[in-house]
């Protein structure tokens, strides 16, 4: 395996990761799609109702800090709610 292949790997596996958690963290929190996106696009995500919900289906991949923002906001909205999972976060810097 090379080393470009490795990273795409550990990209995609990380990709996966967060966007499964940031699904269940809104499943079991009770928080809409709709109501996630209002929150996102306030807040300066560049992303669409659409990509929202197919980034959260796991059809649709989102650059790194687009993710962010979103677990991000999820994380606030959950916040105020009684405690719940936590949506993650990935590190921006590429592996070497």
């Amino acid at each position: 395996m090379t080393k470009h292949t490795e990273q795409t790997t550990d990209q995609h596996g990380q990709h996966h990761d967060q966007q499964h958690g940031t699904r269940l963290a809104a499943q079991e929190a009770g928080i809409t799609s709709r109501e996630l996106w209002w929150h996102y696009y306030s807040v300066g995500g560049n992303g669409g109702r659409f990509e929202l919900d197919a980034y959260l289906e796991g059809m649709y991949p989102l650059p790194v800090g687009e993710r962010n923002l979103i677990a991000l906001v999820l994380n606030e909205l959950i916040d105020d709610l009684p405690q719940r999972r936590r949506a993650p976060f990935v590190d921006e810097t590429p592996a070497l």
